[in-house]
């Protein structure tokens, strides 16, 4: 098997104000079928990164394209180290678009600020491609004559098509910028005859869209325009996707805001590096950007917001102390009113006394009227409901659904059944965090503190197998046991709460619903861990299992009803005939029968004992689903599960359980009979 790798240079249509673009192509030609990649990596030229140039030269001289010329191939005969090699390198390009979101993500402020930090991010980049190439490498030929002038001829058709989806993005981009330009040029020419200072950046554009948060734009609103002598320090907390940029947007923008505090607002801006300074109405240019930003601060006479915008970027870096001195340093300007969004459930720096909000999923009332603005039609169904209880009422991921049902025709019903099947890799609509699911809870997770803290990356998939979430001590006792060294559980627990993707309700902790899909995905989940929770859950149930009438029942019992929807979704996942996992999930099917009758444990346990070589347990599982339609009055069914369960347990020699399914058939006859004539 041969494998021909192509470079093909397109750096020539690629401006240096323009996104670069790095593609990987997918060949579909039934002669070649070779599983394909695409990732697209973005990054903003802005003065203080150098280090990115090097990065954008590798980028634009990549296109590698991977194939195999034999004609005929499946695809599952396609050799596993390639598949290997090209899962590996999309993994890579994706961390390394990943960490240049962050930086394209940092309004101007921060870019300036923490320009060190960027570039040591940017150099991590760079290492991490060059890694990633080197390991990358093919050495084998082509042989089939026909196969290279076919896959000759494709590779043409795609630099055609490449080139000029370069050259049109480019164009948007550069018409953007010339844009701002004019913009801010038309305003400093009306400042300068006025003879007054340049004003500074323009108020970033309020949401649309926007349902559910009035009660928290009015508080911060609030707060801003009463303080007199010390402006306010907000602190806006919360997980990627809730919706904390809409909610600054909205605050900056509203009228009592304006009124008070003018234009003169330092807001977050996506400038180029020609336009950086004049946005940021900067009247110095030291060479310090920290120095030029503080002496311009202080020496303004008028009240200033400063929103720092996804501040999780630089706090989560090596620097923090280096950053939280910087934040000190601003937060002594008594006119200057801090306005700070980031991932995070708690605000950054000591000493500052903030006015902080953890943000939540908007209601459902609120959740409904954010999809039924983007997808009209859609938003009528009455399957909506379900899907957007599955989102967990999430604003990015409901916006991101929203987008598709309208775009594609798609309703509601679909949308989650795709969403059940393919998690959030539905929602991935671009290429930016404000565009992909993937990409937003990626930026979390493939941060800094979760690098640094191993056993959060383990607790974190642990968590995301636990609907309802755990306590501190059953986490320590029986979940994480054997996969998280107890010593470092309490850590990863602050890592996970530090970055949002763990929320603390009261002592149980919990992983919202959209990232435990993004977590469970399997081409990230890891096996041993599900193994390891399955196991745990059969320990667990096996070690609680006494039964009515004994000492400890009611502790256990207790102990059963506090993890209960967890290990109902832990055993309702595994699909193996096991004895032990059979037995579980029947103490489960008991419990549920004395506490609150259902069916689908029981009804799992069933299906799963009809394999087993023991047909003990599929005589058992009969017997307790005739007892939990028993309890939910189904005394018809109920009573042919026990005459089932009778010749089932004749077969297998238990004549006591055998007299116990033919006395509640008898019982049930008896109840059935009452049943029938009370309804009539």
């Amino acid at each position: 098997m041969s494998v021909l790798t192509f470079k093909l240079w397109v750096g020539e249509y690629a401006r240096e104000t323009g996104n670069k673009f790095l593609e990987v192509l997918d060949i579909a030609a039934k002669q070649i079928p070779v599983p394909g990649v695409e990732s697209v990596i973005e990054v903003d030229s802005y003065a203080t990164l150098k280090n990115a140039n090097q990065l954008k030269n590798r980028i634009k001289h990549l296109t590698l394209v991977l194939v195999d010329e034999l004609k005929g191939k499946k695809v599952e005969e396609i050799e596993e180290r390639l598949r290997s090699d090209i899962r590996q390198l999309e993994h890579d390009l994706k961390f390394i678009q990943s960490k240049l979101t962050e930086i394209v993500k940092q309004n101007a402020i921060l870019v300036i600020l923490f320009r060190r930090l960027n570039e040591d991010k940017v150099q991590e980049c760079v290492g991490r491609l060059g890694n990633a190439l080197e390991s990358f490498h093919f050495s084998r030929q082509i042989a089939d004559a026909d196969a290279l002038e076919h896959l000759t001829k494709q590779i043409d058709t795609f630099f055609r098509q490449a080139v000029q989806e370069l050259q049109e993005s480019n164009q948007r981009i550069e018409q953007g910028i010339a844009d701002v330009r004019a913009i801010l040029d038309k305003r400093n020419q009306g400042d300068d005859l006025n003879g007054s200072r340049p004003r500074r950046g323009v108020i970033p554009v309020a949401p649309e869209i926007f349902f559910g948060r009035d009660t928290i734009v009015d508080d911060f609103v609030n707060t801003l325009v009463s303080q007199r002598t010390t402006m306010a320090r907000i602190c806006l907390l919360g997980p990627g996707g809730m919706g904390k940029t809409s909610i600054a947007r909205t605050v900056l923008n509203h009228p009592s805001v304006v009124k008070h505090f003018g234009r003169e607002t330092v807001s977050g801006c996506h400038a180029s590096r020609d336009t950086l300074y004049e946005s940021l109405g900067l009247s110095l240019n030291t060479g310090d950007p920290l120095r030029d930003i503080l002496y311009d601060l202080e020496s303004s006479t008028s009240p200033i917001i400063l929103l720092l915008d996804n501040f999780e970027t630089p706090w989560n870096l090596h620097s923090r102390t280096e950053v939280q001195d910087i934040l000190l340093q601003l937060a002594k300007l008594d006119h200057v009113a801090l306005f700070v969004t980031m991932r995070s459930s708690q605000p950054p720096g000591h000493g500052i006394h903030w006015e902080s909000v953890h943000l939540e999923a908007v209601d459902k009332e609120a959740s409904k009227c954010i999809y039924d603005k983007i997808d009209p039609v859609g938003g009528q169904s009455p399957e909506l409901a379900l899907l957007l209880d599955e989102v967990g009422h999430m604003p990015l991921a409901i916006t991101l659904l929203a987008g598709l049902g309208m775009n594609l025709g798609t309703t509601p019903a679909e949308l989650l059944e795709q969403y059940k099947q393919g998690g959030t890799t539905v929602m991935n609509l671009g290429w930016s965090a404000e565009q992909s699911m993937d990409i937003c809870i990626g930026l979390s997770v493939e941060s800094q503190p979760m690098k640094d803290s191993p056993s959060a990356a383990k607790l974190l998939a642990v968590l995301a197998l636990l609907p309802v979430g755990t306590t501190l001590k059953a986490l320590s006792q029986w979940w994480a046991r054997d996969t998280v060294p107890p010593a470092t559980i309490m850590s990863g627990l602050g890592t996970l709460l530090d970055t949002s993707l763990v929320e603390k309700r009261a002592d149980t902790y919990v992983v919202l619903p959209v990232i435990r899909r993004y977590v469970l995905h399997p081409d990230r989940f890891p096996v041993n861990i599900r193994e390891s929770t399955v196991q745990m859950a059969c320990a667990f149930l096996k070690e609680h299992n006494a039964s009515v009438g004994t000492s400890n029942y009611l502790a256990h019992k207790n102990a059963r009803s506090l993890e209960e929807a967890n290990l109902q979704g832990i055993l309702l996942e595994t699909t193996a005939a096991d004895p032990d996992i059979i037995g579980t999930l029947l103490i489960l099917s008991e419990h549920q029968y004395e506490t609150r009758p259902r069916l689908e444990v029981v009804q799992h346990a069933l299906e799963l004992s009809k394999e087993s070589e023991d047909k003990k347990w599929y005589a058992e599982a009969l017997y307790w689903n005739g007892q939990n339609l028993r309890g939910l009055a189904q005394f018809e069914e109920a009573i042919k599960q026990f005459h089932l369960a009778r010749a089932a347990f004749l077969q297998v020699s238990e004549p006591k359980r055998t007299a116990d399914a033919l006395y509640w058939a008898g019982e049930h006859w008896q109840n059935f009979n009452f049943w029938m004539t009370q309804q009539v």
